[in-house]
């Protein structure tokens, strides 16, 4: 399969981690460090659950830098695609490359 054809959920299965892997536990307590590291670099971070198919976490500056709504941008794990779903149908297929690039250089 060539990396053109490759989809998110191949990459991940390649990956050979199933969400038996995943210490969910560990993971919630962690979540304050990169809050606090978007707080401090003023940057733009998100993490996704792939097992899940749900964003984990957004930081705050999605609100001031993009003037996403920043209650759903706190409660980013209930609100589903929010993020996706405000990019413009042009820049998708982009997108979508730009996303197994990153997953295949982890």
């Amino acid at each position: 399969m060539s990396a053109n054809n490759i989809t998110p959920e191949e990459l991940w299965s390649r990956q050979l981690i199933s969400s038996l892997d995943v210490d969910y536990d560990l993971w919630d307590r962690r979540r304050r460090y990169i809050q606090e590291l978007a707080w401090m670099s003023d940057s733009c971070i998100f993490t996704v659950d792939v097992f899940k198919k749900r964003y984990d976490f957004a930081s705050e500056n999605f609100s001031s830098v993009f003037g996403y709504n920043s209650a759903s941008i706190k409660t980013i794990r209930q609100q589903g695609d929010l993020l996706e779903e405000r990019i413009h149908p042009d820049d998708r297929r982009q997108l979508a490359a730009y996303q197994i690039e990153h997953g295949q250089f982890i």
